[in-house]
């Protein structure tokens, strides 16, 4: 599990508030000399502490100098392309994958596609612990085979484990699935 510093979180939205206090404070007493209104520098400063939190949670959370200290788990945006070892019905086969990731700083979607079937997760998270050295991403997914693959694969639901290495370019790791079937999945990053 990761944990959130949620102490770090909101020391970091109070400084940065008052930080913009004491600049919108400055630019008042600039513009307006003595005459300042209280009132008017809150509500500036809320809105724009407000537009910092907003930009920092869709965009700047995957900037290098908030990774680590403010935001505990890494940045897996893209397409990553792969293969699936899997045992179905007492065969064992290859499969070459393809895996898009859409991940904000409180969501992450990923989505998998073979030749045969897709799926995507319905929850995910992260178990990273500094201390054992561990970098995951564990998800639940539900996985749909096109309508002429359905006689032998039929609708499933599934969960994976990956390792994360120490760059961010791999994974790899293992699925089960509700149809009692197994396998291991190696993934790298792709390069635009």
């Amino acid at each position: 599990m990761v944990e959130h510093n949620i102490r770090r979180y909101t020391c970091t939205i109070l400084y940065s508030f008052l930080a913009i206090c004491f600049i919108t404070y400055c630019g008042y007493r600039v513009i307006q000399g003595e005459n300042i209104n209280l009132w008017n520098i809150i509500t500036t400063s809320m809105s724009a502490t407000a537009l910092l939190v907003t930009s920092f949670v869709i965009w700047a959370w995957k900037w290098k100098i908030f990774q680590g200290w403010l935001v505990p788990f890494p940045n897996l945006n893209g397409k990553w392309k792969g293969n699936i070892k899997y045992a179905f019905e007492g065969k064992e086969s290859t499969r070459k994958i393809e895996v898009t990731i859409k991940q904000t700083f409180i969501s992450i979607i990923v989505k998998f596609n073979t030749k045969e079937s897709h799926s995507i997760n319905f929850c995910g998270s992260f178990n990273i612990d500094d201390k054992r050295d561990i970098k995951q991403l564990i998800y639940s997914y539900q996985n749909e085979p096109e309508a002429n693959f359905r006689d032998k694969s039929p609708v499933h639901f599934g969960t994976t484990r990956l390792d994360i290495n120490h760059d961010c370019t791999s994974m790899s790791g293992e699925y089960w699935t509700s149809r009692k079937t197994t396998g291991a999945i190696s993934l790298k990053k792709h390069k635009k």
